[in-house]
């Protein structure tokens, strides 16, 4: 009796979800080895299947105009092109990324701080998935001891559910001051205390309503630093 062997390598195509494989039909005779047809053969999968567009890290926290940082967009066994575009808000204005596009399966983009403010920066491949990075610009202090705070961003899903970010500028005892940024958080989110003594200052945000907004705290003498507020909450709003 003849026995049969068949053997299949896959690769994955360009499109989300297809494999094509080649393989190869073995009789086994004997010691002799074996001996049979060849093809090739093309396996639909659903494109759940596929490797998913990933950026890291997610957000970035710059200080001061010309600070630089970096982030890879990564897609495991992909080879085709990985562009870098303005999400939402746009980093029109507020920082700069390059290349325009890189190459899979890893690609590589330096940010680099142009004015105070939040944005997004959005990665794509050719098959529609996509990843974003939030970039927080923050302007240096005149000091020389950076304002920061603890977070670049808050996310809610509940009105009326409340978290706390911390204002720090080591060595100062000035007024820390909170604002409305842009976009403003009126209607979206509420926060207190309006300012605090340095050198740190606790405030609370309680989501209004679903919207995306920012808040700057700044010091006395020219210093800032923003945080970005995302509430995605369908539930309501509150008063």
């Amino acid at each position: 009796m003849r026995n049969l062997r068949k053997t299949a390598t896959c690769l994955r195509s360009g499109i989300v979800g297809v494999l094509v494989c080649s393989f190869a039909i073995a009789s086994c005779t004997g010691p002799t080895g074996p001996t049979g047809p060849s093809g090739a053969v093309t396996v639909n999968f659903p494109s759940s299947a596929a490797p998913a567009l990933t950026a890291s890290p997610t957000s970035l926290t710059l200080t001061g105009a010309g600070a630089t940082g970096g982030f890879t967009a990564s897609e495991t066994g992909y080879a085709g092109t990985i562009t870098a575009a303005n999400g939402t808000p746009t980093c029109a204005g507020i920082a700069t990324f390059s290349p325009a596009s890189g190459t899979g399966p890893v690609a590589t983009f330096v940010v680099t701080a142009v004015a105070a403010g939040i944005c997004q920066i959005k990665v794509t491949d050719a098959n529609g998935q996509a990843a974003a990075v939030l970039v927080t610009v923050n302007t240096a202090s005149s000091s020389g001891s950076a304002l920061t705070t603890s977070t670049s961003s808050l996310a809610f899903t509940v009105a009326g559910s409340a978290q706390t970010f911390t204002a720090n500028e080591s060595g100062y005892s000035g007024p820390l001051t909170a604002a409305n940024g842009s976009p403003s958080c009126a209607g979206i989110a509420t926060f207190s205390p309006a300012s605090g003594t340095g050198p740190g200052v606790t405030f609370t945000v309680t989501a209004v309503a679903a919207g995306t907004c920012t808040i700057v705290v700044s010091d006395n003498h020219g210093g800032s630093a923003s945080v970005g507020i995302i509430v995605t909450t369908t539930s309501g709003t509150i008063n």
